[in-house]
C-alpha cells in the first residue's frame, strides 16, 4: 500500500499543515520528494504530543544546505487579508474612542491601511486616527 498518496501534499497552501501520529520518517520523505518534484519545501516539527507537524514553506526557504545541518525553517501562519470595502466595513463598527492595535502580521498592508482609513473618515464623517507605534498600528475613531 502507498501511504504518501494519502498526505494532502498536493492540497497545501503556505502556511497549512497536517498531523502526523506515526511512521514520522515516512512522512519525512514523502514530504521532501514531493517538494523536490514540484518545487515546494515543507518543514517537519514533532509535537509534545507525540505527533509531528507537516508545514508547507515558503519557497525561498528551500535550499536546506545554505542553513546549515541545524538550520529551522520559518513557520509562515496563513492570514486573510481584508479589501478596502471589508477593512471600511469594519471601521464602520467603532465606537467613539474606541482603539484596535493591528498586529505586525499586517505590516506590509499599513500603508494601503493608513489610505483606508482617511477615505473612510472623508466618505463616512468618522474621524479615524492611525499611529504607528513600533511594528503594529493603532488606530482608533475619535468623533
Amino acid at each position: 500500500m502507498n501511504l504518501t498518496k494519502s498526505y494532502p501534499l498536493n492540497q497545501m497552501a503556505i502556511g497549512d499543515y497536517f498531523v502526523v501520529r506515526d511512521r514520522f520518517q515516512h512522512a519525512r520523505v514523502a514530504a521532501s520528494e514531493y517538494a523536490r518534484r514540484h518545487g515546494m519545501a515543507f518543514s517537519c516539527r514533532m509535537q509534545e504530543d507525540g505527533t509531528m507537524h507537516v508545514y508547507r514553506c515558503e519557497n525561498n526557504q528551500a535550499i536546506v544546505d545554505q542553513r546549515g545541518s541545524r538550520g529551522r525553517r520559518r513557520i509562515v501562519r496563513a492570514v486573510n487579508e481584508p479589501s478596502a470595502a471589508q477593512f471600511s466595513e469594519w471601521l464602520s463598527t467603532f465606537a467613539v474612542g474606541q482603539s484596535y492595535m493591528m498586529p505586525a502580521c499586517y505590516s506590509h498592508l499599513f500603508a494601503a491601511m493608513l489610505a483606508w482609513c482617511e477615505l473612510h473618515s472623508i466618505k463616512s464623517n468618522q474621524c479615524i486616527a492611525v499611529e504607528r507605534i513600533g511594528d503594529e498600528l493603532r488606530i482608533t475613531r475619535t468623533i
